[in-house]
């Protein structure tokens, strides 16, 4: 099973050290946060929304990653360096240009 190493921040701190995890390569991002992340975050956390942030090194250039892109692709394509940023609450999701991994163009993210 591959892994992905991911790191967790909130309100500009660190909420999850960097640690490879075991992901499916079937999983949506969204999947993998919910359903493996999210579990290793206190739980006044775990209804948080997220954005995720791919690179190919801890602290490269990182693209910006729709929830709903295969997590294998945008491995392959972004790099095994995954940063979640939790949101404050669902009002703080702005409509932004995201990379889909999925079919290489931009698309509109809403969560």
């Amino acid at each position: 099973m591959p892994i992905i190493i991911v790191h967790v921040v909130f309100n500009s701190k660190t909420v999850f050290e960097w640690e490879g995890l075991p992901v499916n390569k079937d999983m949506d991002i969204k999947e993998f946060f919910k359903d493996v992340v999210v579990y290793k975050l206190r739980p006044e956390l775990w209804e948080k929304n997220c954005v995720a942030y791919f690179s190919h090194t801890k602290m490269g250039e990182t693209e910006k990653i729709g929830l709903n892109c295969n997590v294998w692709e945008t491995i392959n394509q972004c790099g095994k360096y995954v940063t979640f940023k939790l949101l404050n609450d669902s009002n703080d999701i702005p409509a932004m240009n995201t990379v889909n991994a999925n079919f290489g163009y931009y698309s509109i993210y809403m969560w």
